[in-house]
């Protein structure tokens, strides 16, 4: 990280239950991923460059874990597309 830009305040799309929008620091961001999130995130990952399923068979026959995982990380990527699409059409680029 560039000296300076620890305390760079980043949106996490998140609202607190008044509806305000939830920041945190660049610095702290390591702090929200643990080890499950990167062996979760390397799970999907793989999955998605090789355009495989992970396991064998059927989904139904995969750990349910497996499923909320894949499920969990596509429905953010699909969600992110989409905002980046939407900036596109609206001519922003925030």
């Amino acid at each position: 990280m560039r000296p300076g830009r620890e305390g760079k305040l980043l949106d996490t799309k998140v609202r607190d239950e008044e509806g305000n929008p939830i920041f945190i620091a660049l610095g702290d961001v390591k702090k929200f991923f643990t080890d499950a999130f990167w062996e979760a995130y390397e799970f999907y990952a793989t999955s998605e460059i090789l355009e495989a399923p992970p396991f064998s068979g059927g989904w139904t026959t995969w750990p349910a874990i497996a499923m909320q995982t894949l499920l969990l990380f596509k429905a953010e990527a699909n969600r992110y597309e989409n905002e980046e699409l939407k900036k596109t059409r609206d001519g922003h680029d925030d």
